[in-house]
């Protein structure tokens, strides 16, 4: 408060306003330090007066409450007590809030610890363990940016390398477009009559970004535009998907407009309705079904592989550090090491990687085994022996 916030407030706010609240941190600021002279004091208790007057005038009567009004009191204090920073009761207030960690409520009203003074929520000892998260928030819908970026680098696949935080938000930008382009209800976008659907995305794309020649074009044959429409169709279903989940835990079409600012009403309506015909709860159960076959579940998060890569090899470092041996070189496919540690986690207390799924420790298993016998396999395979006649030379002498 004392030095940030009235950085923070240059250019803004009335001349008149800002100057009184600079007042008000100068004067925090003083009265933080070590030493005071007794004149500065005086000074003090006199400009402190003036301040709040200042902030009367300026700000609605809800904002003064006995707070602001123990800041005529402070100087008085430094006079009595001494500096501030002698009876400053934040670091109090601060110890206060680590020891409530430790108690625990129960269901008479009354508080208690466990039976060594701790914690118990999770066994460790650690009050902040057994805390409850907040509940997360809404997050706000993405939406697709009026501005052009330029990408100077890309993959031969298709896929934006550079600049790596342009590249990063590449498919958030592609799955806006298709729910700005294309209602929910459009099926099979590279099928017959989806062609103007698919043309302005990829003219909508071309606005959003600049491509390296020879990828700035409209052309199928593009591998930016191939990739690309293989993204819009994988967005077009996860935008279905979003959608079918929060109509089966019942949310009316105002929610669920909260989340998808792109969607109609009336083809809400044709999509609910499709919902319930025959064709629709069979495609249902085909992908229950191909969803119960599913290795796990991993843990990679919205960033997915690209996100989770560099956390991993933190991991890493803080195994060698600890000198616990990495399980992970063993596997030295990099897309089934990927695979199979996206559904471990590492245990911070044994430094140890464990999973709630015994089909991914089976699948594993198999894995090292068939890396073990494939080696085996190479060491014992010889070349070819070279057949030799076992007949005598001299024996083929006397024939014709």
């Amino acid at each position: 408060m004392t030095q940030i916030l009235p950085v923070a407030m240059r250019g803004i706010m009335d001349d008149h306003v800002r100057e009184t609240l600079f007042g008000l941190c100068n004067f925090f600021d003083v009265i933080s330090r070590k030493s005071i002279g007794v004149k500065q004091l005086n000074r003090l208790q006199e400009e402190i007066i003036e301040i709040l007057c200042e902030l009367e005038i300026y700000f609605p009567p809800a904002f003064f409450d006995i707070m602001v009004h123990l800041l005529v009191h402070v100087v008085d204090d430094i006079i009595h007590l001494g500096p501030t920073f002698l009876h400053n009761m934040m670091p109090f207030e601060r110890l206060n809030g680590v020891i409530k960690g430790f108690y625990e409520p129960t269901t008479d009203g009354g508080d208690h610890t466990g039976g060594d003074g701790v914690g118990e929520a999770d066994g460790s000892g650690n009050p902040a363990a057994k805390k409850k998260k907040k509940p997360r928030k809404d997050r706000k819908p993405t939406v697709l940016t009026n501005t052009t970026s330029e990408i100077t680098l890309v993959s031969e696949s298709g896929q934006p390398k550079e600049p790596l935080d342009v590249a990063a938000g590449y498919g958030m930008q592609l799955g806006c477009i298709v729910r700005e382009s294309m209602s929910i209800n459009t099926v099979n976008i590279r099928g017959e009559g989806n062609e103007h659907l698919v043309e302005l995305c990829l003219r909508k794309l071309h606005r959003r970004y600049t491509f390296p020649a020879p990828y700035n074009n409209l052309e199928r044959s593009n591998p930016v535009n191939k990739l690309a429409i293989t993204k819009m169709s994988n967005a077009l279903s996860s935008w279905k998907s979003r959608v079918k989940a929060k109509i089966d835990k019942g949310e009316s079409f105002e929610s669920i407009k909260k989340g998808e600012p792109m969607l109609d009403e009336a083809e809400f309506q044709i999509f609910k309705e499709r919902l319930d015909s025959e064709d629709a709860k069979a495609w249902t159960e085909w992908g229950r079904q191909m969803h119960e076959l599913n290795l796990g579940a991993h843990h990679l998060g919205s960033g997915g592989y690209r996100g989770k890569i560099p956390i991993w090899e933190k991991e890493d470092e803080e195994l060698a550090r600890a000198g616990k041996p990495n399980p992970w070189l063993k596997m030295t496919d990099p897309q089934v090491r990927y695979f199979v540690r996206a559904r471990y986690t590492l245990d911070r207390n044994t430094m140890e990687f464990v999973t709630e799924h015994d089909d991914v420790r089976k699948f594993e298993e198999k894995l090292v085994l068939w890396k073990v016998l494939e080696g085996s396999r190479k060491v014992r395979k010889k070349p070819p022996r070279k057949v030799e006649s076992t007949r005598d030379s001299t024996s083929m002498a006397g024939q014709p």
